[in-house]
């Protein structure tokens, strides 16, 4: 495996980066020509899975259904169809998936209930499968097999599940995780421009300091330095409310580029052997007094609130958190705090 800086950038490799010539830099304004007139969309999935991306899918460990909603996105990807319009995509694209752990019996149900709702979809494109391999991202004799592989099957969509068993890194060391990175990034450049989704658990619950629900970057297990790797972090976290029959997504660009879902998973592994998935995704004209009045349970009696606080608690986007907070100081359920902030009343 050639590793940067064993050769001079006058001899690196076609196909370093999705650009066939990387190296000498094109003219600004003919990089941007060559990267329009690719053929590939910018998304696969619209607003969740983007072409040439990293994926971050983080969770709590058993709790958050990681590998359910992974499984769901590659079946909706090779077919290109979605039983979840939200996970409608824009073409069918060849999906390899690398599932690292797991019994292989319950992992074989938990596909053939996702299938399900497929029996009468002719899948488009094929979706290949590792169970329990011994695959390791730092490990060159894997990665060259792997690259070969997806280079001949021309995949463009490829799932690790999970990070942690993918590696010998340690997680919180910034400098060996940094590594695993680069060899994600060498995975994608080798799918021409190809997206790679890796699963990686949060940090176990701790006491909520201040009544705040911490960021989600704040809850990747490891070293913070995970949460610059990524180009897009799918976190599904459990509401506080333990009753509640949904969990929340949060799907991350950017801080300035957010959606908010909700997961509705019905599994029944008993009659039918199906399982199927809605999601609602949240928005300021969803939001009324009943739904305020949810959130406002969340709140604890002597913690301080601004707008980005409310909407890290309640899980929302800041547009929807602005909408409930000024429903609830309207019905007196939340008072002025100083400027920008509020408490409950």
């Amino acid at each position: 495996m050639v590793k940067r800086g064993d050769l001079p950038l006058t001899k690196l490799p076609q196909g370093w980066g999705t650009d066939d010539q990387p190296w000498p830099p094109r003219q600004l304004l003919d990089w941007i020509g060559w990267a329009n007139a690719q053929t590939d969309p910018p998304w696969i999935i619209p607003g969740i899975i983007p072409f040439d991306a990293a994926v971050l899918v983080s969770g709590r460990a058993k709790k958050a259904k990681k590998t359910w909603f992974a499984f769901e996105i590659a079946l909706s990807i090779a077919s290109g169809k979605s039983i979840v319009p939200a996970l409608m995509p824009t073409c069918a694209v060849p999906v390899l998936v690398l599932e690292l752990e797991g019994p292989a019996k319950l992992t074989a149900n938990r596909w053939e209930m996702l299938l399900k709702p497929f029996a009468n979809t002719q899948f488009r494109c094929p979706i290949y499968y590792a169970h329990r391999l011994n695959f390791l991202l730092d490990d060159v004799s894997h990665m060259e097999e792997v690259t070969k592989f997806v280079q001949e099957a021309g995949i463009k969509f490829m799932i690790i599940d999970t990070l942690a068993q993918s590696n010998r890194a340690d997680e919180n060391s910034v400098q060996q995780i940094g590594e695993v990175m680069r060899r994600i990034k060498d995975l994608r450049a080798a799918m021409k421009g190809g997206t790679v989704a890796y699963l990686h658990h949060l940090r176990k619950p701790s006491e909520i300091k201040g009544g705040i629900k911490p960021d989600i970057d704040t809850e990747i297990r490891g070293t913070s330095a995970l949460s610059g790797f990524y180009d897009v972090h799918l976190c599904i976290r459990e509401p506080d409310d333990e009753h509640s029959d949904y969990l929340d997504l949060t799907v991350r660009q950017s801080d300035a580029m957010e959606k908010f879902f909700k997961l509705y998973w019905t599994i029944d592994s008993e009659c039918d052997m199906k399982a199927t998935l809605r999601m609602e995704e949240e928005s300021p004209d969803m939001v009324d007094e009943e739904f305020a009045n949810e959130k406002l349970g969340l709140l604890m009696d002597d913690a301080q609130y601004s707008v980005r606080d409310l909407a890290a608690t309640w899980g929302t986007s800041q547009d929807v958190a602005v909408v409930a907070r000024d429903l609830l100081l309207a019905s007196g359920g939340l008072l002025r705090a100083g400027k920008n902030k509020v408490k409950r009343s």
